[in-house]
């Protein structure tokens, strides 16, 4: 049997469609795990989000799913939330490239940067930073590392001349 058609993912993920900005992120959760229904064709055999940046016009990611049929090794986007960029076009399925030259079309930008999405949503990475203690970031500016600040702090109060490890 064959994949599924792009006729068949656009109507599976036509129900989740929203032009909303903003909804990209929870309508890629939605769709990384929702049932194929009856439809006649092998489903995917994997299912991960994809994001990109566009520069100069969001701030965070555009997120969209990512199909991947193991024995063919076909991949396919399906973008449900496509539309908040304008078009006519409510669900995207095509190729990398296609998803990609049709979000510079719509928003009118040179380039698209990739971002690793299999790390996670930007919300993801945030509540990961959260749970870090903060004290052990280092800043990349050439500040110094928090440490450092409380051992000058200590040897200031006139601690003893012990070093902190």
């Amino acid at each position: 049997m064959s994949r599924l058609t792009n006729e068949q993912l656009t109507d599976w993920a036509l129900p989740y469609s929203t032009r909303n900005k903003g909804d990209c992120a929870g309508v890629t959760k939605l769709l990384l795990d929702v049932g194929f229904g009856n439809y006649v064709g092998d489903p995917p055999t994997e299912r991960r989000k994809k994001a990109v940046r566009i520069p100069l016009r969001e701030k965070t990611s555009h997120t969209s799913v990512l199909l991947r049929w193991a024995h063919t090794g076909e991949e396919v986007i399906v973008d449900a939330t496509i539309q908040q960029f304008g078009g006519e076009r409510r669900v995207f399925v095509g190729s990398y490239d296609e998803w990609v030259a049709c979000l510079k079309a719509l928003t009118h930008v040179d380039h698209v940067e990739p971002v690793d999405a299999d790390y996670g949503f930007m919300y993801d990475v945030l509540d990961t930073l959260d749970t870090l203690d903060k004290d052990d970031l280092r800043r990349s500016t050439g500040g110094t590392s928090s440490e450092a600040h409380r051992a000058e702090t200590l040897n200031k109060k006139g601690c003893c001349n012990c070093t902190l490890l």
